[in-house]
């Protein structure tokens, strides 16, 4: 919704002032004053909804280069406040005495996932289901991959204990399907690829038909988490002689589409780890994620059974949690296909998302909300100094 007075009647909006300077607006601040690259400056608005508020003469929200450069200003004391920081951070948000930390679910709760391609991921059939990929085509190669990343290890070491090691891909919400996360077992995982025929080098790597088990792993350019994510279970496919390197793509190429010649749309990937935000009803989100019939192509570039995977009985169990309205139904239909995903293994849970906020502890009426941003309730904050 947009003031039509603002605009008087303009149809090319897109370029008008109104877009940097908003002059309309209803919460406890109002926009000031906007340096390009610094930093955006609001002030009290007089006439908010609840009297007395907001506490606060003004805010200041500043851009920083990195999450690392914003952990130094925290505590430098050039802010007063972070958000949205990399878990990776949060040892040494712990060191810092005049700061507290609130990590918690972010308000789009998701789980960081490992993809797998399980069709060609070159030539001419690159990208369709009917062309098995020369590694991961394989069913048991994909369970030896599960077996051979160690989750907790990645929950302990990256995410400080704060989340647990993800077994389903609907943890919470109303249709939550508890499962028990995957052991790990590189034991069990070399054993059953030696049973898929690979056979181990001279240099550790193996090899089946001329075919050499290598494979890329991409994530997101930029973010800490991921990259040290990345480099975790490439050191633990390694280790069960499945060479991995990793590569890093622009989060705006991932998410893209064909029109940013994403890897997930064009099949031209072996792995890729990303994160999935939950809806609150998953039904879109899982239908399109696996449904058969949702891998992305030209034809439907909306697609996004990036993994390629066809299931009948998967196809079945979610068609039937989306043609009922029993909400009983559709919790057994959500068991039955989180049950035919997790042996599919096109797509690896790994752990759940996790928001962290820190603060000076000066800065008084902050309350954690794990379905919002940080300033929902910015009206009530106040500095105690």
């Amino acid at each position: 919704m947009l003031p039509a007075h603002v605009f008087n009647g303009q149809t090319n909006i897109s370029q008008d002032p109104f877009n940097h300077a908003p002059t309309v607006g209803t919460g406890p601040f109002s926009f000031k004053s906007w340096s390009s690259g610094d930093s955006i400056t609001f002030e009290r608005n007089p006439n908010y909804r609840e009297p007395g508020k907001p506490y606060l003469d003004e805010v200041v929200v500043k851009f920083t280069a990195d999450k690392a450069a914003e952990i130094q200003a925290l505590e430098a004391g050039d802010v007063d406040a972070a958000w949205f920081l990399d878990p990776t951070y949060l040892p040494q948000l712990a060191t810092l005495p005049d700061v507290s930390v609130d990590p918690a679910p972010g308000p789009q709760a998701g789980v960081w996932q490992l993809f797998m391609n399980t069709s060609c991921s070159s030539g001419p059939q690159q990208g369709d289901p009917a062309c098995p990929h020369p590694v991961l085509g394989d069913l048991r190669v994909r369970q030896a991959i599960e077996l051979a990343v160690d989750k907790q290890a990645l929950v302990h070491g990256l995410m400080a204990d704060e989340v647990k090691v993800a077994g389903s891909l609907l943890p919470v919400g109303p249709y939550t399907v508890d499962l028990a996360p995957s052991e790990f077992n590189p034991n069990k995982a070399q054993q059953l690829l030696d049973q898929a025929g690979w056979v181990v080098g001279s240099d550790g790597i193996r090899t089946k038909g001329g075919v050499r088990a290598h494979l890329t792993l991409i994530n997101g350019l930029g973010n800490r988490l991921a990259e040290e994510t990345a480099q975790v279970i490439a050191g633990d496919l390694q280790a069960v002689g499945i060479e991995t390197e990793s590569k890093e793509l622009p989060p705006s190429v991932l998410s893209g589409g064909f029109a940013a010649n994403s890897p997930f749309n064009l099949g031209n990937f072996d792995l890729i780890m990303y994160l999935r935000g939950l809806p609150i009803d998953p039904q879109a989100y899982l239908h399109g994620q696996y449904a058969s019939d949702q891998v992305p192509s030209r034809q439907l570039q909306t697609g996004n059974n990036v993994s390629r995977i066809q299931d009948s009985n998967l196809d079945q169990a979610l068609a039937a949690a989306g043609n009922t309205l029993d909400d009983s139904q559709r919790q057994a239909a959500y068991v039955s296909a989180s049950e035919l995903i997790h042996a599919d293994e096109a797509v690896i849970p790994l752990f759940p998302s996790l928001q962290v906020d820190a603060r000076k502890n000066y800065l008084q009426g902050w309350q954690t909300n794990g379905n919002d941003y940080i300033t929902w309730n910015i009206q009530d904050w106040w500095l105690n100094q």
